[in-house]
């Protein structure tokens, strides 16, 4: 490792130690009511820590009492995870804050994985190392992306198996699909599976692009399509994800009769045990009511929710960042936008490899809006933007390429005075990185300023298990 790489790899350690600190900085001083719905899947880790083994759906202790549902019905690799973490924190004090902070922790340091991953990502998806690193900084330091990885939720874990698996599908794509790159990908699918269900779309965005890389050029120009190697790598995957995550809903099959997914098995426990104007034989959603599909796009403030909360949008929905920072990212993506209608001189893969990543890109990306959308019209409205941002990593990754052409069309104009065109981009990204630093420190100056006041009593909290 020469004196150039040993830099950065100081620089990138660097970067892992503060978001980390941000991190816990961030998650310290929050109550733990004033997440969406934490106490409510906080009882699950300490379920699995108190009793030794994973709940069943139907345990009353479990059962949020106003809705009637369970998230001990849904896969929570997550809460495994916790639990881990809390029992070993247990062995040494029982305080319930102390409890608490070891579960976010397992968040925490979810959020450091997926830094890790992003970065080894943009060494290979971007050669303008400028380019990288802001596309690195923004879907590490995305606000709302921050928020998600300090308190107890399935996000956190769901938003790193989507970098996982995209680095696992750019390394296929350039290097082809060796043992590292398919296990990789094997694992993030594996940790995706059990962790949520609104990020489903990268797996099947992960799908065409694992495709796309079996096609190749034959000498006389058409296209082949290398069938044997792409099933035989393809039935390794499989195997791999079914030993790593199918024992959750085999486990499901069998305690739900058959229902491996666990939606039928809530469903009856929301109608025995909800609120009477909850259940849902009799709760008015807009598809029961008879307003047409589109009824969303014009609904009194639900796309906007929906997209400043993509954004950043903190507490149960309450908190929005400084100004400055919502209006900074869309920037990016604007930004992002308009430089994919440059032409492009740097082109990660070509050809159908180039096609099949950016279909593959665009797919994982959307899935979650048209999940979040559908949700929200025929089961239970809700307009959080956390529910897309298993497809922020996927989106970014075309955006980038834009804003790397951006720098190179800047580079290219100024081409008679280059040393103007070199200072000129160096700048403009130096500038980018203070402001996503002043972004995430806008951002804990948000939450500090609103709970400190009550930190005393956040430390005090006393978790008593029971129905929720």
């Amino acid at each position: 490792m020469n004196r150039k790489e040993r830099n950065e790899r100081i620089i990138e350690i660097a970067v892992g130690v503060c978001l980390f600190a941000v991190l816990f900085i961030w998650g310290m001083v929050q109550p733990i009511t004033e997440q969406p719905d934490e106490r409510c899947r906080y009882a699950l880790p300490y379920y699995i820590m108190q009793e030794g083994k994973l709940p069943n759906g139907t345990a009353s202790e479990l059962i949020i009492s106003t809705w009637g549902i369970s998230y001990a019905f849904f896969p929570g690799l997550p809460y495994i995870v916790m639990a881990l973490f809390m029992k070993v924190l247990s062995l040494f004090t029982a305080n319930a804050y102390a409890l608490l902070m070891a579960a976010r922790a397992a968040n925490m340091l979810a959020g450091v994985v997926c830094y890790i991953f992003v970065r080894k990502t943009a060494k290979k998806l971007f050669s303008d190392k400028k380019a990288g690193w802001f596309f690195t900084l923004a879907a590490s330091f995305w606000p709302q992306v921050l928020f998600i990885f300090t308190y107890v939720n399935c996000d956190a874990f769901a938003y790193m198996s989507c970098a996982i698996m995209v680095y696992a599908l750019v390394s296929g794509l350039q290097e082809g699909w060796t043992v590292k790159n398919y296990v990789t990908l094997s694992v993030g699918i594996a940790i995706c599976a059990l962790s949520y269900y609104n990020a489903y779309g990268m797996v099947l965005g992960s799908i065409l692009v694992f495709l796309a890389s079996f096609f190749y050029q034959k000498e006389d120009g058409k296209t082949g399509f290398a069938m044997k190697n792409c099933l035989r790598t393809g039935f390794i995957i499989a195997g791999i994800v079914l030993v790593l995550a199918g024992w959750w809903f085999i486990r499901s099959a069998i305690l739900y009769n058959g229902d491996f997914l666990g939606f039928a098995a809530n469903r009856r426990s929301a109608e025995m045990y909800a609120a009477d104007s909850f259940k849902p034989s009799v709760k008015e959603t807009f598809q029961n009511t008879g307003y047409p599909i589109y009824c969303l796009f014009f609904h009194e403030g639900y796309l906007e929710m929906l997209v400043n909360s993509f954004f950043g949008r903190f507490g149960n929905m309450v908190l929005s960042p400084p100004v400055y920072v919502l209006r900074g990212f869309k920037v990016i993506l604007f930004v992002g936008i308009l430089g994919l209608l440059l032409p492009n001189r740097r082109k990660a893969f070509t050809g159908t490899k180039r096609a099949g990543f950016f279909t593959g890109m665009f797919v994982a990306a959307f899935t979650p809006l048209l999940l979040a959308y559908w949700y929200a019209y025929s089961s239970d409205y809700q307009a959080q933007g956390r529910y897309l941002l298993p497809g922020l990593i996927p989106m970014l990754s075309i955006l980038f390429m834009g804003i790397q052409n951006i720098s190179d069309c800047i580079t290219k104009v100024t081409a008679k005075k280059a040393a103007l065109g070199t200072w000129l981009v160096r700048v403009l990204y130096a500038g980018s990185y203070v402001y996503i630093a002043a972004a995430a420190a806008g951002c804990v100056y948000t939450i500090w300023r609103q709970y400190y006041p009550v930190f005393g009593e956040t430390l005090n909290m006393v978790f008593t298990g029971g129905p929720i």
